[in-house]
């Protein structure tokens, strides 16, 4: 028996399962997030899905069966948007057990709203060089960054997102993939006015944001192989068509509910027809302004058409393989590059037929207000969802067998092809024109004495305007009567970077230049020790009291107006009462100057055993202190 008979057959008895289900289970009133737990619940959400995750385990094609008997009993599907789109099937192919039973049902339910934080301002086309970072704090991720095109961030509970956490292996390699709670302190979304006048998009601010660590999709570092699978279901996203509610029962509140859901999802979508080219439009437009037998305007019109028609049979082919349960692949890339093509083609034509009047969205003629939109909106469909030149690359990759556009970063460190390149203590030592400065806990810092405190204020806005023009930017301090702090460090590296030596280099020079004084002397930096056999016993404490954040094990304050305090481990616990000892951080060249000083003062040399690293000195009452450097310590 030929196989597509075979398959009709199933279909048959599919649709008639699930015609016999929908007799009795379809309610127009029961409201829309309890029908839709009733249709996951059945396994009829999503057929093809796997028994263990609220499908059936049936053939791809039953999704499009399924969806078709629902429409004609006039039931409602499943959610709009990014959740049951993008969040959804990425969970169900890469998440842990414990992501999928925690989100997938109220994500096929619509109970969870979704957004996707991808791109960047410096990573769209080039996804994989994004710089938004995750470091790990415990059981938790710590996320700081910025993503923009964002569709629906400003009422998503949740995120699916994409953030470095290695800088040391190449760009592709140092990505995870996470899901972001997006109801926390530390998310700012603003919305992005476009230039024809929506506002369809938000930029997402993350600053010191946090993830579970159980958010976690995929293994660590994996994040670019789990996007991709997002990025092939982006495309079907793309073209999601508004759903229709004109069979029986379409005013309970099932489908009140739905169609409500329906409005608020595509009222962000309003302007993509235009956006697309409103090729259906220039027969129509042509005929009004009486151009429709002007032969230049009849061959553009037909090149139009032409153009589209082909288009649309690609289209389908695609559409057939995905309906067969095939992967989306490259394909998709085909489509992408035609649909561009129309928008352009569209638009050119357009212009061509409304001529100066195209510009004016308040003209004589009902249309002229689209015609305006056009024009203004088409350039967006060959950069969203990827560029052109995006897709032609994966077309010559995976199409046409071309070899491979040369990366020189394909091996390389990411951190490496940075524009800030990693600087040690020893080489930052031996560099010249940095006497001002001295190296302290990962960065480097330097005391100006300015004369008066309004010179030391306008030595401020000096460095200030020379830290924006250079796009990087220190720690600034005033102290009065006329001193000025400043620390430099690089944050995305986590360390001292030659971006910091330029900027001190040019810090220092607008000092002299402001007849300002350096004490190189003066910098120095406090950290409290905690001796203890259990550092996650007493840990809570210290960071409840201090109102801290969890940062490798230690207590930071994110407003750095208290000094880190950090734990160390000892087997066998003092009998004194107190087991603090504080960490003093001193200039290389300051260090002995201060043990000496301090032992004038009273106090005793525990051990210098570990000089240069640190002395361990005590007071007269025992409380120890450490007086430390980064000289001849192990990395």
């Amino acid at each position: 028996m030929r196989s597509d008979t075979v398959e009709a057959m199933e279909e048959s008895a599919v649709r008639k399962e699930v015609r016999t289900w929908l007799a009795d289970a379809w309610d127009a009133d029961i409201g829309l997030v309890a029908w839709r737990e009733r249709l996951v619940e059945a396994g009829w959400g999503v057929p093809s899905w796997p028994r263990a995750w609220f499908g059936r385990g049936l053939p791809v094609w039953t999704d499009r069966v399924v969806a078709e008997e629902l429409r004609a009993v006039g039931a409602v599907g499943m959610p709009l948007g990014a959740g049951m789109t993008l969040a959804a099937p990425t969970l169900l192919q890469h998440g842990s057990d414990e992501l999928r039973a925690r989100l997938l049902r109220p994500s096929l339910t619509g109970a969870l709203r979704w957004c996707q934080l991808f791109s960047e301002p410096g990573a769209g086309s080039d996804l994989a060089g994004l710089t938004t970072t995750a470091v790990s704090d415990g059981d938790e991720w710590v996320v700081n960054g910025q993503k923009v095109w964002n569709t629906s961030a400003h009422h998503a509970d949740m995120a699916i997102l994409v953030a470095r956490t290695d800088w040391a292996v190449p760009k592709h390699a140092g990505i995870s993939y996470f899901v972001l709670p997006m109801h926390q302190q530390g998310v700012e979304v603003r919305p992005i006015v476009q230039m024809n006048r929506h506002a369809s998009f938000n930029e997402v601010f993350l600053t010191d944001a946090r993830i579970p660590a159980a958010n976690l999709v995929g293994d660590l570092g994996d994040g670019w192989r789990v996007a991709r699978t997002t990025l092939h279901h982006e495309r079907s996203f793309a073209t999601m068509r508004r759903p229709r509610f004109d069979g029986n029962d379409s005013t309970g509140r099932t489908v009140r509910e739905a169609i409500v859901e329906a409005e608020e999802h595509f009222a962000t979508y309003v302007w993509y027809p235009q956006r697309a080219g409103r090729a259906d439009l220039v027969v129509e437009l042509a005929r009004t302004r009486g151009l429709a037998n002007h032969p230049v305007v009849r061959q553009e019109i037909a090149r139009l058409l032409s153009f589209v028609r082909a288009s649309e049979w690609t289209a389908a082919r695609g559409q057939a393989a995905r309906a067969l349960g095939r992967t989306p692949g490259p394909e998709g890339s085909l489509g992408k590059l035609a649909a561009s093509e129309v928008a352009r083609r569209s638009a050119s034509v357009h212009a061509l037929v409304a001529g100066a009047q195209g510009m004016l969205r308040d003209g004589p003629l009902a249309t002229d207000a689209i015609v305006a939109e056009v024009l203004v909106s088409t350039v967006a469909q060959s950069i969203a969802g990827g560029t052109d030149e995006i897709q032609r690359n994966i077309v010559g990759d995976n199409i046409l067998g071309l070899p491979r556009e040369p990366s020189a970063d394909r091996e390389t460190p990411f951190g490496d092809t940075m524009r800030a390149r990693v600087v040690s203590a020893p080489e930052f030592a031996s560099l010249d024109e940095l006497d001002d400065w001295r190296f302290l806990l990962g960065g480097i810092h330097a005391e100006f004495r300015a004369g008066s405190f309004p010179a030391a204020a306008a030595l401020v806005v000096a460095i200030a305007d020379a830290a924006e023009a250079a796009d990087h930017h220190p720690e600034l301090a005033v102290r009065y009567p006329d001193r000025v702090r400043v620390g430099i460090t690089t944050h995305v590296i986590g360390g001292l970077s030659d971006v910091d030596v330029t900027l001190a280099r040019t810090v220092s020079s607008l000092a002299r230049a402001a007849g300002a004084t350096s004490e190189p002397a003066t910098p120095q930096s406090l950290e409290i020790a905690i001796d203890t056999d259990d550092a996650d016993r007493i840990r809570p404490f210290w960071l409840a009291v201090c109102n801290g954040h969890d940062v490798d094990g230690a207590v930071a304050d994110p407003l750095r107006h208290l000094p880190t305090i950090w734990f160390q481990h000892t087997d066998e616990l003092r009998t004194q009462r107190n087991r603090i000892h504080l960490d003093v951080t001193v200039p290389h060249d300051e260090a002995e100057r201060r043990v000496a000083a301090a032992l004038a003062a009273g106090g005793r040399l525990v051990t210098d055993h570990f000089a240069r690293a640190f002395w361990v000195l005590a007071d007269a009452d025992g409380n120890e202190v450490c007086v430390c450097t980064w000289q001849d310590r192990t990395p």
